[in-house]
């Protein structure tokens, strides 16, 4: 935490009209994006510790170990560093995020996937380009995706179905642009399609369509640049294979394009061109999608299954090839995190940092040392994670254009109440945050007390939020009912503090903080986000960037 400008922003600006010059640090980037990540028939995974471990088919170097020897079978360390954030897996390729933004690559190359400028295996993690501010990547089938901080969106590697979305049809072996659009916010690819989010929670989707309808604009003609899938704007989720799953910020599950084993998940087999929901339930918070089967998550912790068990993909511990065609609860634990599906075998992170790996173990995917399938989840060892407290809920944000001041909570009752005009005209943005921590933020709101001489009230009309005890000490000794002063809420939300050098532990994500600068013409007023472009813009029309300043869990 940049402890002078967190204070200053805190107490001096509502006591006093600043008239120095603040240095903003930028902090390093930050990985939207998961742990754990299974590919056609291997398993990688960040530990807690930042260390990348990888096992089972290795035919193109797609370990990453150096060597292009078949079948790994248990978890092996790839290299020695210890600041890996995220991965994603290819069919026989793979990508990883560093805390220092930077993006590194490997395994089979024959379309350019692996980002190099060549079309050479890359049996070692290699860097692609050199710069440090990526901050979400995704794998297709033979093609990468990245997003920057900025927000533009990047592709490169096969393009055979137009599954790069730059209308040429023609692959790229080096990070190429795609068009001109600055507000991505999300990137999934998919096996021949690819589906994107952006900050106004609009859905995108490009690549092919045909006989598939993944791209979900009711048709089957192919796209070769990003289309809009509808026209709703409250999409928060997605993931891609052959079908395409996507969540709402009201937390309902939707599924189209490939359905033959029920992997989209509306209770029938058959095809589905536009978006449908599956089932009636609203608290749906995370999915993925795989051959043929798709996982999602609930907010209390459980794991759902559908498609089809080939390879007792499902996890439900059946054996038997059978096809289930709404999502179905694996088993009764209530504490998965992180999750991933491969071709025919999946991996999840359960709260305590216990890792689980089940389905197709043909080529030591499983990580247990054998070849066999695995009908339900199978310990391969604990990996680490932080030991969260308050985890599952989301802060929900709300914008009030009139007095230009944004509010949070994570307080289900509260938001809902706001969402339905109780305060006033607020109106929800789609900027949500996991919340979960080992500590509990402060909460602030301006003095509300009437100064009987003017006849306005003391404080600002906004909160505060701090993780820092000192702060929030601080700022409760100052309180006055008479004057300018924050009044102590409540203890919010739990979230984590940031590390020494200003990043969050694996599994957790950055949340940054812009100051309005109101002070004493207008309401002061900050904004809490994990999408570091939303700070940025922000940045541009004039707030002050304060940089990070605690921790949450990734989405």
């Amino acid at each position: 935490m940049n402890l002078g400008l967190s204070h200053v922003s805190a107490i001096g600006r509502f006591l006093i009209a600043l008239a120095v010059s603040l240095c903003i640090c930028l902090p390093l980037a930050q990985a939207y994006g998961t742990r754990v990540a299974g590919g056609s028939n291997g398993t990688r995974v960040v530990k807690a510790d930042g260390t990348l471990w990888s096992w089972g088919d290795n035919s193109y170097g797609d370990v990453g170990d150096g060597t292009t020897t078949n079948n790994v079978e248990t978890p092996k360390q790839i290299g020695v560093a210890s600041n890996w954030r995220a991965v994603s897996s290819g069919e026989w390729h793979s990508l990883a995020l560093r805390s220092d933004g930077s993006i590194w690559a490997w395994g089979r190359n024959h379309s350019g996937e692996v980002g190099v400028g060549s079309t050479t295996i890359q049996p070692n993690p290699i860097r692609v380009g050199s710069d440090n501010d990526w901050r979400a990547i995704s794998t297709g089938r033979n093609s990468s995706y990245a997003i920057k901080d900025d927000g533009t969106l990047w592709a490169w590697g096969s393009d055979f179905y137009y599954t790069l979305g730059n209308g040429t049809g023609v692959d790229v072996s080096v990070p190429t642009k795609v068009g001109t659009a600055t507000n991505w916010r999300a990137i999934a690819g998919g096996l021949e399609h690819t589906v994107a989010l952006r900050t106004d929670g609009t859905l995108w989707a490009w690549g092919r369509n045909l006989f598939s309808g993944a791209i979900g604009d009711g048709t089957l003609i192919d796209k070769s640049t990003p289309v809009r899938v509808g026209t709703d704007s409250d999409w928060v989720a997605i993931a891609a294979f052959e079908q395409t799953l996507a969540i709402k910020r009201d937390g309902s599950l939707w599924g189209w394009g490939r359905n033959d084993t029920g992997q989209a998940g509306n209770g029938t087999t058959a095809l589905v061109i536009s978006p449908t929901r599956l089932g009636t339930d609203s608290d749906w918070v995370g999915i993925a999608a795989g051959k043929r089967h798709s996982i999602g998550r609930k907010a209390d912790g459980s794991l759902w299954t559908w498609g089809w068990n080939t390879n007792s993909a499902l996890g439900t511990g059946v054996s038997l090839s059978s096809i289930v065609t709404t999502p179905t609860r694996m088993g009764v634990d209530a504490t998965w995190q992180a999750f991933a599906a491969g071709w025919f075998h999946n991996v999840s992170i359960q709260a305590d940092g216990e890792l689980y790996t089940w389905g197709d173990g043909s080529f030591g995917q499983i990580g247990d040392g054998a070849r066999s399938d695995q009908s339900l989840p199978t310990l391969i060892g604990n990996w680490g994670a932080p030991q969260l407290t308050g985890n599952g809920k989301y802060a929900r944000e709300f914008y009030l254009a009139e007095r230009d001041i944004f509010f949070r909570t994570a307080d289900n009752n509260e938001a809902n109440a706001v969402a339905n005009g109780a305060a006033g005209p607020w109106a929800e943005t789609l900027m949500r945050f996991p919340v979960g921590g080992t500590e509990q933020i402060c909460r602030f709101y301006g003095n509300t007390n009437t100064n009987p001489a003017t006849g306005a009230i003391y404080g600002p009309a906004s909160h505060f939020y701090t993780i820092d005890a000192a702060e929030c000490n601080g700022l409760r000794a100052l309180y006055s009912a008479t004057t300018k002063s924050w009044h102590f809420e409540s203890y919010d939300y739990y979230a984590m503090p940031l590390s020494a050098d200003g990043t969050c532990p694996v599994g957790m994500q950055v949340v940054y903080r812009a100051y309005n600068q109101g002070f004493p013409v207008k309401d002061s007023n900050h904004r809490y986000d994990t999408n570091r472009t939303n700070i940025i813009v922000l940045a541009a029309a004039g707030w002050h960037d304060e940089g990070p300043v605690f921790c949450v869990p990734e989405q």
